[in-house]
């Protein structure tokens, strides 16, 4: 075979990977869109929301050609970002409020709020898996697809209209563009301006140059300096451009920003093997490490260690590649570990490591399955033993997420003994509200009396709000204890109970509790209660016990 032939049937198989590609970014699009309907509006998401909602407004004033869009005043009237409350920079807010402008009117609220960060997500795993599938095989990128989707708070993640799934998306794309940028210029610049979108979508992200940053280093890399060396700037400028109000005061700015940053003021406690920890009593440097062992799947693991493995006894180019990998993945691990980190809601502030971890254990699937070869004519070879426990391995992890649904961040293995194991370790069984789903929501509109409110405590006004405009809710609310109310509702995160609180869990009955499911046995039995409700009366007799 010539060379031209080489070479037209190289660029024949790129061209059917990028076919591939979309395909599976397609996949898991549908795949995110069929299991967001149930998915209850957790924490974050309403301020997430509603803060994206004033961009939407200065776009249409843009287009529109409305004068003074550019203004300071303007531009800080609807882009309150970078130098105001936690000093978050807009990136998340424009993917929400994209999806929301164009989903609005045929999706439903939380859906449509979801639509824009599950489209980026889905895109970042069709160039993830496209970069797999070239740097090793079509199997390794496929197990690392289904990697992704079989870690239940990972996948649960992605779905959320917060800071964190485009976190998670910008920096699988960073990596993922980082292989074009060591080889041609062209690359550097998408790669540059992807780095510019994770610097932008929350604090977090301008640890993603880092282990770039060291990789080239320790391999010497000039292209991969390079990359650096232009895509930094450039991604820089990004970074500025989408946050237009640094663009009238850009020092000063980015001083705030900053500052904002690295002084935030929340003490938000957490609940870690019995043990109460916040920002004065801080969280033992094993935490990290403890976190992926008990709320990663154990196949997955089992994999994972398959992959370095893997890594470390491979050619010397594989080596390099996985080192890449394995720098993405123990980044956030390591700052979560230190003293000056904050120490709650579990492993959402470094969820983003997760793919990198699904990564490695792809490529732990890729050494483990090997397809079976035709035996002659009409016999072909059974699965060997190692492509059998790979298959078992992954499909037990993926099993998990019928098992928890839609409570995804409610998991943990079978390591710790599951949910109810890890909730009698003194672990939290949930964080996030998202066990407030449609069968909560239906029994207290049974339940509660005409005219009568439900008191929430500890959930934020903003997602109520939103609920309500969205014909969510049928009943009156509050997060005010003073006020008359019927029902009393709770989340299992003992962190964040005050005294009644926790006398009513302890002392009383409640009226209803929300669980996953009453049957399976040992670390499957999911009956562990995410949420209690209590009456008026209860409440009162908490109140008066506690005083």
């Amino acid at each position: 075979m010539n060379k031209c032939d080489s070479s037209d049937e190289a660029k024949v198989g790129l061209r059917r990977l990028r076919q591939q590609s979309v395909l599976v970014a397609l996949a898991m699009l549908a795949t995110l869109f069929l299991t967001s309907f149930n998915l209850p509006l957790t924490w974050d998401e309403g301020n997430g929301v509603i803060r994206s909602y004033p961009l939407v407004t200065w776009f249409e004033k843009l287009i529109s050609g409305e004068p003074g869009v550019f203004s300071p005043e303007t531009l800080a009237q609807h882009w309150q970002f970078t130098n105001t409350v936690e000093g978050h920079p807009t990136l998340f807010a424009i993917v929400i409020s994209a999806g929301y402008w164009i989903s609005d009117g045929w999706l439903p609220a939380p859906v449509s709020y979801r639509f824009g960060p599950m489209v980026l997500f889905a895109v970042a795993a069709g160039a993830v898996f496209y970069r797999m599938a070239r740097e090793y095989s079509m199997t390794v990128a496929i197990g690392t697809m289904v990697a992704i989707c079989g870690i239940p708070r990972l996948f649960a993640h992605v779905h959320f209209a917060s800071h964190d799934s485009p976190l998670i998306s910008c920096w699988m794309l960073a990596w993922a563009s980082f292989g074009s940028a060591r080889m041609h210029w062209r690359g550097v610049f998408s790669f540059g301006f992807v780095l510019g979108m994770a610097l932008s979508c929350k604090f977090t992200g301008w640890m993603v140059p880092l282990p770039f940053l060291v990789w080239a280093l320790l391999y010497r890399d000039r292209r991969a300096v390079r990359a650096l060396g232009i895509g930094m700037p450039v991604a820089f400028v990004v970074f500025l451009a989408l946050n237009p109000t640094l663009w009238h005061a850009p020092i000063e700015g980015m001083r705030e920003f900053f500052r904002l940053n690295m002084n935030r003021g929340f003490n938000i406690p957490t609940q870690f093997f019995g043990e109460h920890y916040n920002l004065d009593h801080r969280l033992p440097w094993y935490n990290t490490i403890v976190w992926v062992c008990i709320t990663v799947p154990v196949g997955l693991l089992g994999l994972l260690i398959c992959g370095l493995w893997g890594i470390f006894r491979g050619t010397n180019s594989q080596r390099r590649s996985g080192v890449l990998l394995v720098g993405h993945w123990l980044i956030l691990l390591v700052v979560r570990a230190t003293p000056f980190a904050p120490p709650h809601d579990a492993v959402r502030l470094f969820v983003a490591s997760f793919p990198f971890l699904a990564a490695i254990a792809g490529i732990g699937f890729g050494r483990l399955f090997k397809m079976p070869r035709s035996g002659g004519v009409g016999r072909r070879e059974s699965l060997s033993v190692k492509s059998a426990t790979a298959l078992l391995l992954l499909g037990a992890s993926v099993a998990n997420l019928g098992l928890y649904a839609p409570q995804w961040l409610s998991f943990y293995s079978c390591s710790i003994g599951g949910l109810r194991g890890a909730t009698e370790l003194g672990m939290e069984p949930t964080y996030f509200w998202d066990g407030l789903d449609g069968s909560v929501l239906d029994w207290l509109h049974q339940k509660t009396s005409p005219n009568a409110q439900v008191c929430f405590q500890e959930y934020p006004m903003e997602n109520l709000r939103l609920m309500e405009a969205a014909g969510m809710l049928e009943f009156g609310y509050s997060i005010d204890v003073e006020q008359p109310f019927e029902w009393y509702v709770i989340q299992h995160r003992p962190s964040k109970w005050n005294p009644v609180d926790r006398w009513l869990v302890e002392n009383e009955t409640p009226a209803y509790s929300k669980i996953i499911s009453q049957k399976g046995w040992w670390a499957w039995k999911l009956d562990v209660p995410l949420i209690f409700v209590f009456s008026h009366r209860q409440f009162e007799a908490a109140r008066l016990a506690t005083r």
